[in-house]
């Protein structure tokens, strides 16, 4: 028992180290409104390569698609699992724990109607939730004759260029939705793996699920700062190159631990910044 409780607190040390580098917001979940019932779930394992001098250390993320008949949402799993605890120990007005990892740290609705996408995505602690709006995009997709099986599924290739990088999909045409993880959509079937040629982001589907009961789609009712995606993404990229200065800004001494010691971090230190969209 005492072995277990010092493996805990080991970990919850480590946890919470690390978040003195880099955390992600967490908001609370218990508010929202419903966009739509989700029909089908689909599940996506994400490999991210984070640091291009540094290929070998992956990041590993765990996302969602719901799709309904008026609205489609992706959302990372850890995110929410971590949302979810943040929840429940800030009605208890208990401590919480940061989520440290680098993964994308968005959520992405297709309005079918509108043929619109609505984007939110989180900056680090202590910034807000931003929310940018976009037209739904007309990817200038190439089918190929190239075939695969996926969940046994017979897939076939496509590829097409999407701001700044290449990717490659695979489709289900025996799944005839519309639709796929991040923005990705506009093939005829549902996409269940798409990567990009250098290999930065890999994303294969894991399960695919016919919702009988129905899932709600949700979008949390919280203070969103309203930007476009051109300014978010000047936003991000200065703060990853100059973290240090961004925490400073907001009162924060930007530190990690190391050797059981607390060490700052010097004043030129810089983050990888390889988003999805370079463009």
């Amino acid at each position: 028992m005492l072995r277990i409780i010092f493996a805990l607190l080991i970990n919850i040390l480590f946890f919470n180290c690390v978040t003195l580098s880099q955390s992600i917001k967490l908001i609370p979940i218990d508010r929202f409104h419903v966009l739509d019932t989700a029909q089908f779930m689909v599940t996506y394992d994400v490999d991210i390569v984070n640091d291009p001098l540094n290929r070998k250390k992956l990041e590993t993320d765990h996302i969602v698609l719901l799709i309904g008949r008026k609205f489609s949402k992706t959302y990372s799993q850890r995110i929410y699992l971590a949302d979810s605890i943040y929840t429940v120990l800030l009605k208890r007005d208990s401590n919480y724990p940061s989520l440290t990892a680098l993964i994308p740290k968005v959520e992405i609705f297709k309005n079918k109607n509108l043929q619109q996408i609505i984007v939110t995505e989180r900056a680090d602690d202590p910034d807000p939730v931003y929310l940018y709006e976009e037209p739904m995009i007309n990817f200038n997709w190439k089918i190929t004759n190239e075939r695969k099986e996926i969940l046994t599924y017979s897939c076939v290739k496509a590829t097409m260029a999407f701001r700044g990088r290449i990717f490659e999909a695979w489709f289900a045409p025996l799944i005839p939705i519309n639709d796929g993880p991040y923005k990705f959509c506009g093939l005829p079937g549902l996409i269940l793996e798409i990567k990009d040629s250098t290999g930065d982001y890999a994303v294969k589907c894991t399960s695919l699920h016919k919702l009988r009961n129905g899932k709600l789609i949700k979008k949390f009712d919280i203070d969103y700062q309203t930007t476009t995606r051109e300014e978010l993404m000047s936003f991000m990229r200065k703060v990853y190159k100059n973290p240090v200065a961004y925490y400073k800004s907001h009162g924060i001494d930007f530190c990690t631990f190391k050797n059981g010691k607390v060490v700052p971090w010097p004043p030129d230190y810089s983050w990888p910044y390889n988003p999805i969209e370079l463009e």
